[in-house]
């Protein structure tokens, strides 16, 4: 560990108090004390309209197509994670090698509807006059105003949908019957089935991708463990795994820097593959 390093070990550890760790917190007042300045993950609108106009820099294609009289507007991630601010101000986080489009002539005017493919995150604006609507290849999501995760990308062949904050209307297309879901709640629909299912999520942070950071309330070390290798594609282990910890980390802060931090506030070693 560099001497750098260390000096942030130390200051968190000063700020550090039993129950409530802020490591966020600690570590950027301890950046800022000695000038050290990294760029933030800011999810405004103001840096989503800046992501969308450099979709061709990151990666990412934004084009124009006609069907009839109705001008579909299309975006498509290419390999990387891609911001894009709908015309009501919806903020949507495509996943890498994902799809939106939604009609722009009569978006918000006549009706919110939204098609994708892939995984998407959206933090929908409020409208109880406009419902928002997105359609999957399986699955149909009714809101008026929350923050939820679409995933069609697993093995599995199944569509889940995850909230965040808020309330949706989850179904199968074609169904006119749905189940509700709120906060934090999962739910799985199998391709070709009528109705979803309730589903335990897998992991603490479920769209740790989109809002770059991971947030742990009294969560056993072996499910952070868990969490941290299968983002940072490693392996990571411990002879403490039923230990707890009350943490948020920023995912750009890098594994190795929160592979530290939890290592001395919590007096344990990782091991990594």
């Amino acid at each position: 560990m560099s001497e750098l390093e260390e000096k942030c070990i130390r200051f968190v550890l000063m700020n550090y108090k039993h129950g409530v760790f802020d490591t966020r917190k600690a570590f950027h007042e301890w950046k800022n004390k000695n000038s050290i300045h990294t760029r933030k993950r800011h999810i405004g609108y103001y840096w989503s309209g800046v992501a969308a106009s450099l979709l061709l820099c990151i990666g990412t294609y934004l084009y124009w197509n006609m069907h009839e009289d109705d001008a579909w507007m299309r975006i498509a991630a290419t390999d990387n994670i891609m911001e894009y601010m709908l015309p009501d101000s919806t903020f949507v986080t495509l996943s890498p090698h994902s799809t939106l489009k939604y009609r722009s002539e009569v978006f918000r005017k006549e009706q919110r509807e939204v098609e994708m493919t892939g995984k998407a995150y959206f933090r929908v604006y409020r409208d109880a006059v406009h419902p928002f609507c997105v359609t999957g290849q399986y699955a149909v999501v009714k809101v008026l105003g929350t923050k939820f995760q679409i995933d069609e990308t697993l093995s599995d062949s199944a569509t889940e949908v995850y909230v965040s904050s808020g309330k949706v209307l989850f179904a199968a297309k074609g169904e006119n019957d749905g189940m509700v879901l709120t906060k934090n709640m999962q739910a799985s629909l199998m391709h070709g089935a009528h109705h979803p299912h309730i589903v335990a999520s897998q992991t603490p942070n479920p769209v740790a991708w989109a809002v770059g950071k991971f947030v742990y309330e009294k969560t056993t070390l072996s499910d952070v463990l868990e969490e941290l290798s299968n983002y940072y594609h490693v392996k990571l282990t411990t002879s403490n795994a039923e230990k707890t910890l009350s943490a948020e980390f920023e995912t750009g802060d890098g594994l190795d820097v929160i592979v530290s931090l939890i290592e001395e506030s919590l007096e344990v070693k990782i091991e990594k593959e």
